[in-house]
């Protein structure tokens, strides 16, 4: 196993960014393409549908987040042993990250199977809206377990260097999750319709294959025999690494939970546009995710052999080059929106009930959107690749539920601020962290070495 070396130069980070980073932009990007796709064949089943599948898609949003703080405390830990060669040594903590994502996941399956409508009128009053998350639970109930797993392999893959074949596998998911859902959400080709049922179903499928992927990636002889070097260490380095970080993304997508059942109880139409913006914002989004996660491989790597200072600087380079792109890309992309809103070239794409509500929500995230990359390089990258979890969870705690859900709830109950001054009061969270961020970063407090 070799180490990575930092580049030194803008052409070098730029480039390694690309090597490392595109393939995880890319397997991001499709996914939030073809949940674009899947998104509008629902939305042909009708609103009701469209929202029911949209506020359960938020649980599981909130269970991703969950398993990908599990997922990425353990990256952690096996990029700072990969930067140290002792890649071996990460055998233990790895098998105890499946463990542990399966302990989390499975009463999620439980739950669906045997109540899934006393869990879908926990999530929208609307009868309509709650038949559909309904069905959507009951078919989609072994998803979580399969992520768990899915997620906690491919990271682990991703922070020894070896980004293409989670890409891969993830790609080759989707090809199925589409294809299945051509088929029989409307009943294309001559197949059964089966609506919202067959998004779920299919969803199912593509985990499948993806878990069988990445397990045969992975070889099934180590796999098998790594419970035979579990240690009380082990136990101790995955809760340590990602406890704080779980925490965190409870914390932060519990936020963005909130946020939606408030945007919910402005309507059924509210909620229909505003999950028909979010697979876009997946999009949009994604390109700086597979920055983030280059970044925190290079830092993980050299943090393990304890280069602190070229860490240090690779950080600030990587993350002003990345954020400065993003803000000039969100400005054009918000005026972009703003064109084919008032060009109404898109009103054949989407219900017209939803296309203004939808088009300048969607604005207001691209206004956002250099904050919001600035956050996540920060996040996703920086301050992970060194363990400074608890920092984070502390930040998200108090940033989500002292300052976003309230706004947003004052905003959408009380003034009755139509959805798109919602959204952006929502990204004003984002702007305000963007500051605390960097200081956190010039403090050099996330310099740590813990493999």
């Amino acid at each position: 196993m070799h180490t990575m070396s930092l580049p030194t130069t803008n052409r070098g980070v730029l480039l390694t960014l690309w090597k490392l980073g595109g393939p995880v932009t890319i397997q991001i990007l499709l996914s939030s393409a073809l949940a674009l796709v899947d998104t509008l064949m629902v939305s042909g089943v009708g609103t009701a549908a469209l929202a029911g599948v949209g506020v359960v898609g938020r649980v599981y949003f909130v269970l991703g987040m969950v398993l990908a703080g599990l997922s990425s405390g353990t990256a952690v830990l096996v990029a700072q042993y990969a930067g140290a060669r002792r890649l071996r040594a990460a055998r233990g903590p790895i098998f105890l990250a499946v463990l542990l994502g399966l302990a989390l996941t499975l009463p999620m399956t439980v739950v669906s199977l045997l109540w899934p409508r006393e869990i879908a009128a926990l999530l929208s009053p609307d009868a309509a809206v709650i038949d559909a998350a309904a069905t959507f639970l009951f078919w989609s109930a072994f998803v979580a377990p399969l992520t768990a797993i899915t997620s906690t392999l491919g990271a682990v893959l991703r922070s020894t260097g070896n980004t293409r074949l989670p890409m891969w596998a993830g790609l080759a998911a989707l090809g199925v999750n589409t294809v299945l859902n051509v088929l029989f959400i409307n009943g294309n080709f001559g197949m059964p319709a089966y609506g919202v049922a067959a998004a779920a179903a299919a969803t199912t499928v593509a985990r499948i294959v993806e878990m069988i992927w990445l397990t045969i990636a992975l070889k099934p002889g180590p796999l098998l025999r790594l419970h035979a070097g579990l240690r009380r260490r082990d136990a101790d380095l995955v809760m340590g690494s990602s406890g704080p970080l779980m925490l965190k993304e409870i914390a932060w997508a519990g936020g963005i939970l909130a946020s939606t059942l408030i945007i919910s109880r402005m309507g059924e139409k509210a909620l229909a546009a505003y999950h028909l913006i979010v697979p876009v914002d997946g999009v949009m989004i994604s390109a700086v995710v597979g920055c983030a996660v280059a970044t925190g491989i290079l830092l993980g790597h050299a943090l393990g052999r304890s280069a602190f200072g070229e860490a240090a600087d690779s950080a600030r380079r990587m993350l002003r080059m990345v954020s400065r792109s993003a803000f000039a890309l969100g400005i054009v992309l918000a005026l972009l929106v703003q064109g084919l809103r008032h060009a109404g070239w898109l009103e054949g794409a989407i219900d017209p009930v939803l296309h203004d509500d939808a088009l300048d929500a969607l604005t207001m995230l691209c206004v956002g959107f250099g904050a919001r990359a600035h956050n996540t390089m920060v996040t996703l990258g920086i301050l992970r690749s060194g363990n400074d979890s608890r920092w984070l969870f502390q930040v998200d705690l108090c940033s989500m539920w002292l300052v976003n859900v309230p706004l947003v709830a004052f905003a959408a109950l009380v003034l009755h601020w139509p959805l798109p001054a919602v959204v952006a009061v929502m990204t004003l969270e984002e702007v305000c962290k963007v500051w605390l961020f960097g200081w956190r970063v010039k403090s050099g407090r996330w310099l740590q070495k813990i493999a």
